[in-house]
């Protein structure tokens, strides 16, 4: 081959992945499945980070002992401020938008519900767009 079809080969390539991860659909989160549940970020080697989810809060553990607390709501289109009014009202969405209690309204998080199940939770942060992957064992 020569190397102007590798380059042919290789922006298809480029393309195809592209659009497969841009169409990737987010999942719906129904409330019900976060609460009364220990998630515990899996994949750390040297640490250890829960969250434990109310209806409306989310205490998050480092080492086992306490962090932070943040508010959060659940939506289903990424906002672009965060409404403190819709904390605890929505029982189902596609996003978890969340803020540190001590953080101003313009400082707040949004992650995107990529797979949800009984025991395992994947998240992406819309901003850094890492994925955040949490397990309840």
């Amino acid at each position: 081959m020569n190397k102007r079809n590798v380059v042919i080969a290789l922006i298809f390539v480029n393309l195809f992945l592209s659009s497969f991860f841009l169409n990737a659909q987010s999942v719906e989160l129904s409330r019900s499945a976060l609460i009364n549940k220990k998630w515990k970020m899996i994949d750390l080697t040297d640490k250890m980070i829960e969250e434990v989810y109310s209806p409306t809060k989310i205490e998050s553990y480092y080492n086992g002992n306490f962090f932070c607390e943040s508010i959060y709501y659940l939506s289903d289109k990424i906002d672009t401020v965060f409404v403190e009014a819709n904390v605890g009202n929505a029982i189902k969405g596609k996003y978890i938008i969340c803020r540190l209690i001590s953080a101003e309204n313009d400082n707040f998080t949004v992650l995107e519900v990529i797979s949800v199940s009984d025991s395992a939770l994947t998240l992406r942060n819309v901003k850094h767009t890492h994925l955040l992957r949490f397990g309840t064992n």
